[in-house]
């Protein structure tokens, strides 16, 4: 449930900033 959450929220905040989700990950730290 949480892991849903959460890429719904990435992907949420990725369409509202225009910041791809390999961007996002190299910015958080993920990839």
């Amino acid at each position: 449930m949480a892991n849903v959450t959460v890429t719904f929220t990435i992907t949420e905040f990725c369409l509202h900033t225009g910041i791809s989700e390999e961007e996002l990950n190299e910015i958080v730290g993920l990839g």
